[in-house]
């Protein structure tokens, strides 16, 4: 059985890994990283390409805190979003389910699943009766991202749209979404195998057989740009120095 990683390695492995491994929709917080005192405290900012939060961009809080990997962390939302499993705190089955042999680069994983598949007959946000239809709650989602809609209390939720050309959402893409339901989907969203790979969770939506693995890389390899190479190794400088500098912290702590 392989050793488990440290929390320093951990967190090493999920800079230089989670913009590949997620197809480019989840990153580290390198500029937090370097101004806190806290390396147990990781922010990620998710992006998804799919589903209703589409074009979006959210950052989430993982707090490790004691007892880490043994114990789950904690983890908060910091974006306003109209979410039914998202009330700053976040509903994740696989923090109920936690075992040791999770790590850092499973929970960042849980959470892109989570916004690509909200699961609405399970809410945990107030705003969120358990019984609204997926069409009426996709609508909703794109209102909110572009500003339009209010909370349980009457506040605007903050536009989100981040789109390259600065758009809102065209009737077409919005309707687009509301053909995509989530609900045949499995809770438990991404595995694990024994190769160090992520399955895929839906053949029907990736095209690939579900005993498969997800090749996130020779997907998109054909597609790289000079901007997306350029970017790749400014990336790379900059999470060697932030790697050093948040395992001298950790080291300096005595974890």
């Amino acid at each position: 059985m392989p050793q488990k990683k440290s929390i320093p390695q951990q967190l090493s492995s999920l800079i230089k890994n989670i913009e590949k491994t997620s197809n480019g929709q989840a990153s580290v917080d390198l500029k937090m990283l370097s101004e806190t005192d806290n390396p147990e405290c990781i922010f990620i900012h998710i992006c998804p390409k799919e589903g209703p939060y589409k074009y979006g961009t959210f950052v989430f809080e993982i707090q490790l805190g004691n007892g880490y990997p043994i114990n789950p962390p904690a983890v908060s939302c910091h974006t306003s979003v109209y979410h039914p499993n998202i009330d700053f705190d976040v509903c994740l089955s696989m923090l109920d389910e936690w075992t040791g042999d999770m790590d850092l680069e499973d929970i960042v994983m849980g959470l892109l699943f989570l916004m690509q598949n909200p699961q609405i007959d399970d809410p945990l946000n107030l705003n969120f009766r358990g019984d609204e239809k997926y069409p009426d709650f996709v609508r909703k989602v794109r209102k909110s991202l572009k500003g339009q809609l209010k909370d349980s209390s009457g506040h605007v939720f903050e536009r989100n749209w981040h789109k390259p050309e600065n758009s809102t959402p065209s009737d077409s893409e919005s309707e687009e979404l509301v053909s995509f339901s989530p609900t045949s989907l499995p809770s438990t969203p991404i595995m694990f195998d024994n190769s160090g790979e992520y399955r895929a969770i839906d053949s029907s939506r990736h095209g690939h057989d579900s005993n498969n693995l997800l090749d996130y890389d020779g997907r998109n390899a054909a597609t790289v740009t000079l901007n997306t190479a350029i970017n790749i190794a400014i990336l790379g400088v900059v999470t060697v120095c932030v790697s050093t500098f948040i395992i001298y912290k950790c080291l300096k702590k005595g974890l």
